[in-house]
């Protein structure tokens, strides 16, 4: 990923304009429907890499419109997404808080980010399909390729996004062989001691593919968001 290889792509996106181009981000806005401007960045960072987890793991994009959904129940982890939408793409993103009058059912914040800059950037470059995408997804290739710090930041995003408690320790599942063994490959890089399983959900007939790990750095605690991991 280049400044070059970005404005190309944006020079070939319909009905985007480049306003500005700066060492660091591409200033870009919508010629016909909107008069939003918004920034993409041109060098990633650890924000981006936090961002692009997120999104695969609990986010959507929609496949009729050019649209990002990112929701969850987790006050600060969503105001933390927020935050750094705002530092990477600068734009402020407005939340629409959802309560479920069904019992025990916790209120769910949500953002929706209309950009058709961003998700053109974040398909190509981080391979974030359109529409269902559950079964498809993966470690992106320039995460695979980043530093250390870059991939600390994207198994964080993944981990507060869809981490949770496993065999006495720290997990997560997904529908995707190809990114749960991704998210193994890179624990392990760090000298994390992880195991796989996989299992068929009897109810939906659907496999699922998982990996589990102790947070032995951070003791038998197993806290939700990953920075205990590296901690």
């Amino acid at each position: 990923m280049n400044r070059n290889e970005i404005i190309d792509l944006l020079n070939r996106t319909k009905n985007v304009r480049i306003v500005k181009i700066e060492t660091n981000k591409i200033v870009v806005d919508i010629i016909k429907g909107s008069n939003k401007r918004f920034s993409i960045p041109c060098k990633l960072s650890n924000d981006l890499a936090y961002l692009v987890a997120a999104i695969i793991c609990d986010g959507h994009i929609r496949k009729d419109k050019y649209r990002i959904m990112f929701e969850i129940t987790n006050k600060k982890i969503f105001d933390n997404f927020s935050q750094k939408i705002c530092n990477v793409f600068d734009i402020k993103p407005k939340y629409k808080l959802i309560i479920d009058k069904r019992k025990d059912r916790k209120p769910r914040y949500r953002i929706d980010i209309n950009g058709k800059p961003i998700i053109v950037f974040l398909n190509y470059f981080f391979d974030i399909p359109r529409g269902k995408k559950s079964n498809s997804v993966k470690v992106p290739s320039l995460i695979n390729k980043s530093t250390k710090k870059i991939k600390k930041a994207f198994i964080q995003g993944v981990f507060d996004t869809d981490g949770g408690k496993r065999h006495r320790g720290w997990g997560l599942s997904s529908k995707s062989i190809m990114f749960r063994d991704g998210i193994f490959c890179m624990l392990s890089e760090f000298g994390f001691d992880v195991r796989k399983d996989e299992w068929i959900n009897k109810k939906y007939n659907l496999k699922y593919y998982g990996l589990y790990f102790k947070n032995s750095r951070g003791g038998s605690r197993a806290v939700k968001g990953a920075g205990l991991l590296f901690s």
